[in-house]
């Protein structure tokens, strides 16, 4: 039957998929999982729920009882995802926190109490297990529970999914959820030079695709993902850059990432692999890297075994391009044109009007940094002094 799909993965899910007249986005709608819901009973029910759609009603599976959490969660992720630039997270978060706790409950049962004890349970389990490693909970879990369940729910009200009146999820502020608890609002960690110098050094010794990337990350100060999933074809020769796609972007807005002399040195040490784009991969370079934890937790003990317990203190990978953005002040880089380095949405009359790119400035102001990022990398003798600070000094004074 046209408009009936079938979604496998855990379970076996019939859906129906439909595009209203008018509309060029498909609506998605939850029939029910195989073995409980028979093909012919599938083929059955999608009639109904078609002739919704077409009708400009909002599709409701026919002979059901109560929708549940699990079935509106379901028809959301199909419905809203696709397209977003974070999907997978935001379903692994649904599917992960959301859906286990609350997937059987009919959805216009669950109250704001019932999804602000869900939220404090996560945010009181612990963030690390006792080796240390990353565990899912902690506020900053719960924060981002509750940013998933503020759309889902908001979704399922406004189209009634269950009879759903209202968003029980809408009252439920960070400030209030988060209540002496003890947590970064905004992470300031930035790397201490000896810090970035042994996370250098033990990059070097990390083999492809995973110290390469770090390097890279530390010489351009980008996002993880900007990198990682970088290709081959991304590099344009014309003007020297690497133009990073809108769609994996924060901003939403392509990005052009000039490529200095030592950027292209670390490019070319790369395996490049007939019939593979990608630039850092652990498939031949037909899918991008993955596993950064995996990855990052040995990197982590060789920084260890490289500068001895407690000399590095707890990082995480982002604050990396924080490290950079900090290191172009220092340079003397002009904060506008080190925020174009990295890519920060500009704001104002900048934002709407200028679209010069600033490639030659952003040049100069990598530059500027790795100079910077060898001085740290390879110190002079404390009994050498850096005439060209002392000048700067002594025309201050």
């Amino acid at each position: 039957m046209p408009g009936l799909c079938v979604r496998v993965g855990a379970k076996v899910i019939f859906y129906v998929a439909k595009r209203p007249p008018g509309s060029k986005k498909f609506v998605w709608s939850k029939l029910g999982d195989y073995p409980a819901m028979s093909l012919a009973k599938a083929r059955s029910d999608a009639g109904q729920v078609l002739s919704a759609i077409i009708e400009g009603r909002p599709p409701s599976p026919p002979e059901r009882g109560a929708v549940t959490f699990a079935d509106a969660a379901e028809q959301f992720i199909v419905t809203c995802l696709p397209g977003k630039r974070s999907a997978k997270e935001k379903e692994g978060t649904i599917r992960r926190e959301l859906i286990p706790a609350l997937g059987e409950r009919p959805i216009a049962s669950i109250s704001h109490n019932d999804l602000v004890s869900l939220l404090k349970n996560i945010a009181d389990r612990p963030e690390r297990r006792n080796s240390g490693r990353l565990k899912s909970g902690g506020p900053h879990a719960a924060r981002k529970a509750r940013a998933e369940l503020g759309p889902l729910l908001k979704w399922a009200a406004f189209n009634r999914i269950g009879g759903l009146q209202s968003n029980p999820s809408g009252a439920i502020p960070n400030t209030e959820l988060l209540r002496g608890k003890k947590y970064n609002k905004t992470r300031d960690h930035v790397l201490r030079d000896d810090e970035l110098r042994f996370i250098w050094l033990a990059a070097i010794d990390t083999p492809y695709p995973f110290g390469t990337l770090i390097r890279a990350l530390i010489l351009t100060g980008q996002r993880l993902n900007e990198i990682a999933s970088a290709g081959w074809p991304e590099i344009d020769e014309g003007t020297g850059c690497l133009v990073i796609p809108s769609e994996r972007m924060k901003n939403g807005q392509q990005h052009a990432l000039p490529l200095t002399g030592r950027m292209r040195t670390l490019l070319d040490e790369l395996p490049r692999i007939d019939g593979g784009d990608f630039l850092f991969s652990t498939t031949f370079g037909k899918r991008p890297i993955s596993g950064f934890s995996k990855f990052k937790a040995r990197l982590d003990r060789d920084i260890a075994a490289l500068a001895g317990p407690g000399r590095v203190e707890h990082w995480q990978l982002h604050d990396i391009r924080r490290t950079v953005r900090t290191g172009l002040s220092r340079a003397g880089v002009l904060p506008f044109h080190a925020e174009l380095v990295i890519g920060h949405r500009q704001s104002g009359v900048h934002g709407v009007y200028d679209r010069f790119r600033y490639n030659a400035e952003k040049l100069d102001a990598l530059r500027r940094w790795e100079q910077l990022l060898l001085q740290i990398l390879d110190p002079p003798p404390a009994n050498v002094v850096d005439l060209s600070e002392s000048m700067r000094a002594m025309t201050a004074v």
